[in-house]
């Protein structure tokens, strides 16, 4: 992992535009450009997508070539207005059970490091071993069939994550804390968070929330949602 290079371009400096598409109740800001480069294995071609843009895929050799092509690429996609360009790399793999994943990480200077390729490691293996069976059911599935996993850090927003996601995508949100301790969200791009699918309104968030913020709110509430009755044993009530 950690094969992209990034480069700056003369691009990124277009204006912002002050309000992007509305999301249910909230706002939802499209100032930034999130590019995704995907291969799948090690003598796999590169591919490159953006949610920005959606409908739109272009394939090259390798990377380099790739990478040289993505300004002319990217301007003939007609990009709208943005205030910022973001390079991910996504590797895609098989586990066990066949199923497909994608393990996404940012790999721009200064916000690629060593914690975010330590997540993505600890996925890899965990695809490679094949995950709990009950786990894997709170996994959001692509339209493509294959399941999105995001490295991410305590910092990152709720904002900055959900517009790595396509209309109608879902991805699970991994950070590594250190000892083993994986926390794990499940988000969808309409902004549902957590199993129980918690509505950003509800769990009194916004898109500059971070990550670490996001992710013990999520927990409190479904805490605060455990069914004691007899029979519940502590199970998350059910909402419809």
């Amino acid at each position: 992992m950690g094969t992209l290079r990034t480069q700056n371009w003369t691009m990124v400096s277009r204006a912002a535009p002050s309000l992007g598409a509305q999301t249910r109740k909230w706002v939802k800001i499209m100032a930034d450009l999130h590019l995704i480069y995907t291969t799948h294995g090690k003598d796999g071609d590169w591919s490159l997508t953006s949610p920005q843009c959606p409908g739109y895929l272009v394939r090259r050799d390798t990377i380099d070539q790739l990478l040289s092509d993505t300004p002319r690429i990217v301007d003939t996609w007609g990009v709208p207005p943005h205030r910022h360009v973001w390079h991910h790399e996504q590797h895609g793999y098989v586990d066990p059970e066949g199923s497909g994943y994608l393990i996404r990480f940012v790999a721009d200077p200064g916000y690629s490091n060593e914690e975010r390729h330590d997540t993505a490691g600890r996925l890899k293996a965990s695809i490679e071993t094949g995950f709990d069976s009950a786990f894997k059911l709170h996994q959001p599935l692509l339209a493509s069939g294959e399941r999105l996993l995001i490295a991410v850090h305590s910092a990152d927003t709720i904002g900055w994550c959900l517009d790595q996601l396509a209309t109608g995508n879902g991805a699970m949100l991994s950070e590594h804390r250190g000892e083993g301790a994986m926390y794990n969200l499940p988000i969808l791009e309409d902004g549902d968070f957590g199993e129980s699918r918690w509505s950003i309104e509800t769990l009194g968030l916004t898109r500059v929330n971070s990550f670490a913020e996001l992710f013990d709110r999520v927990m409190a509430q479904e805490a605060a949602e455990l069914d004691y009755s007899p029979g519940g044993r502590g199970r998350v009530r059910m909402r419809l």
